[in-house]
């Protein structure tokens, strides 16, 4: 393997990673480890906010506000498959994690994650639009009970990380991405597709740390 100045003689990252989450998910965290648990994919959210966004299309088809969302919210619909460049950053379901704090700090969301951020803004449309909540019909009633709380942005920080535990979010070479991003370290510049990193297997509770944003 090719040195590089973010890991050691064995392969071990020399600087921490984080991931941006909420208390929501830290049941499942301290049972299965960061990453050992799809909870997305498991309680089909995304299929959820599909039909939610169908919904909206029906009902607010012709409403100038709704089209401005609509060309925003399709990406999450297709989980960016139609998109180019950073489309990975439009799917919901796996584990990231990334070495810039203020980066994953980002991911702590008050409602959950990302993805119930955009799901409880587009009930939120749709009920100014429409004047009621018949949204929640289309969507299933465990996710309903789950949207009527807000949780605790969290940030995890894991050190000791080793190479071979991650891979990159789109596929490139790992090792050509990580020189790439030792480029930018430090600089402010922020290349989604350098910073974020899928993690391959759980990290166990015991290489974690957490505390609150």
């Amino acid at each position: 393997m090719r040195t590089s100045t973010l890991l050691d003689a064995n392969g071990t990252f020399t600087v921490p990673f984080f991931h941006g989450t909420s208390s929501l998910f830290l049941p499942d965290i301290y049972r299965f480890g960061l990453g050992g648990q799809d909870v997305v994919k498991e309680n089909g959210w995304v299929q959820a906010f599909v039909d939610l966004f169908e919904f909206a299309d029906r009902q607010l088809h012709d409403q100038p506000l709704w089209i401005d969302n609509r060309h925003n919210l399709l990406p999450v619909v297709e989980q960016g498959l139609t998109c180019d460049g950073n489309r990975h950053n439009y799917q919901h379901g796996e584990t990231y994690i990334c070495p810039e704090e203020r980066v994953a700090a980002r991911y702590g969301f008050s409602e959950g994650c990302e993805l119930l951020h955009y799901i409880k803004n587009l009930i939120h449309l749709l009920q100014l639009k429409t004047g009621s909540l018949d949204c929640l019909d289309v969507l299933p009633g465990p996710l309903v009970s789950i949207l009527k709380s807000e949780y605790q942005p969290l940030l995890f920080q894991i050190d000791g990380l080793s190479f071979h535990e991650i891979a990159t979010e789109n596929g490139d070479d790992k090792m050509e991405t990580l020189d790439r991003y030792e480029k930018i370290r430090g600089t402010g510049q922020t290349a989604v597709d350098l910073i974020n990193w899928k993690l391959l297997k759980p990290i166990s509770v015991e290489r974690l740390s957490v505390r609150q944003l």
